[in-house]
């Protein structure tokens, strides 16, 4: 049984030694960019300062369009009879939409906007966490 563990764990950190192979590339490839970009402001004007300020970057979900994976998280609290779980709530927005990958994190993040306007809450029982729609 350890074998099976081993090899499973095993073949996970090669794939994540993979991605970190790759993003470390990516992460070269934008800082040469960058030099660029800075070296042009710098002949184009030479009195410039640069600011080390950075704008928010954003990357958008391949799969839903915006706004869309929200609209459907609340659609799928609404057909349930009872709480559901972030796991839950993702399974079921897997089959509507028919793919494989979701980030529980980005169903996470669109509960945890409907909970600050309201719409959603938070309640548990026991071990389990469940989300519902406010009254």
């Amino acid at each position: 049984m350890n074998n099976h563990i081993i090899s499973g764990l095993s073949s996970k950190r090669s794939e994540l030694l993979g991605k970190i192979v790759y993003h470390k590339k990516e992460i070269k490839v934008l800082l040469e960019n960058l030099s660029h970009i800075s070296k042009t402001m710098q002949i184009i004007d030479p009195e410039i300062k640069l600011s080390p300020k950075s704008k928010a970057y954003r990357e958008y979900n391949k799969h839903f369009k915006n706004g869309e994976l929200s609209k459907l998280v609340l659609e799928v609290m609404r057909d349930s009879e009872s709480g559901l779980t972030v796991g839950e709530i993702c399974d079921k927005v897997k089959k509507v939409k028919r793919i494989d990958d979701i980030s529980l994190m980005s169903v996470r993040n669109c509960l945890n906007n409907y909970a600050k306007k309201g719409i959603v809450k938070k309640v548990t029982h026991g071990d389990r966490k469940e989300w519902i729609i406010s009254n």
